[in-house]
């Protein structure tokens, strides 16, 4: 949920964060002339203490980097939150099947079957022989990826809203400083109609 205490406590968090102290500043669709991707030289020029990452970019950008650097979760919102939370990257896998394939139960078992087999074989491979072993510079960046592994989540609002303006809600309002209230409220419509644009789907989706 959106309109929450809990929610405008973070967004104005991240505004004063960005808007009002010297040292921070977002790269948004090349804003103030940078792109997205000029956030790895500044960080690998020892320009920027903390720089938000996906973990691609510990073998992609960063693998060359000279100066040593660590791996930490993002910051929990308070002392309340019990644990350090990562939200997944938007685009996430998702099978397709074209409707002209209508034995389901076969489809069903031979995505489970791929899925399980990627869970055995692929993902120790990544996160254990890549990621902790050959990426990782030191014991504590390891343990940092398993509070980061730990705390995955996927947000269903990414998934299923991203032209329904919940994604990019804190991000265009903090860049734009726009007030909490203001941001919601011109967006509150676009929400609601989204969510029954989901639950629709949803309902139906046992009823081909």
């Amino acid at each position: 949920m959106l309109n929450t205490e809990r929610a405008l406590t973070i967004y104005e968090k991240v505004n004063r964060l960005i808007n009002e102290k010297d040292g921070a500043f977002l790269i948004y669709h090349g804003q103030n002339g940078l792109s997205y991707d000029d956030k790895y030289p500044i960080f690998k020029n020892d320009s920027a203490l903390i720089m938000p990452v996906r973990l691609s970019a510990l073998y992609n950008q960063l693998r060359d980097m000279e100066s040593d650097f660590g791996i930490i979760p993002y910051p929990k919102g308070d002392e309340a939150q019990k644990d350090y939370l990562t939200c997944s990257l938007d685009n996430y896998s998702v099978l397709c099947i074209p409707n002209v394939f209508t034995d389901y139960g076969m489809i069903g078992a031979l995505a489970e079957a791929l899925s399980c087999e990627s869970k055995i074989s692929v993902m120790p491979a990544f996160y254990e022989s890549a990621l902790q072993d050959k990426y990782s510079r030191d014991e504590r960046s390891v343990k940092m990826l398993d509070i980061i592994m730990d705390g995955r989540t996927y947000d269903l609002s990414v998934l299923f809203t991203y032209a329904e303006g919940i994604k990019n809600f804190m991000t265009q309002g903090v860049r734009n400083q726009t007030p909490f209230a203001s941001n919601y409220q011109s967006r509150e419509r676009m929400i609601a109609k989204g969510a029954d644009k989901i639950y629709k789907m949803l309902s139906e989706l046992g009823n081909p």
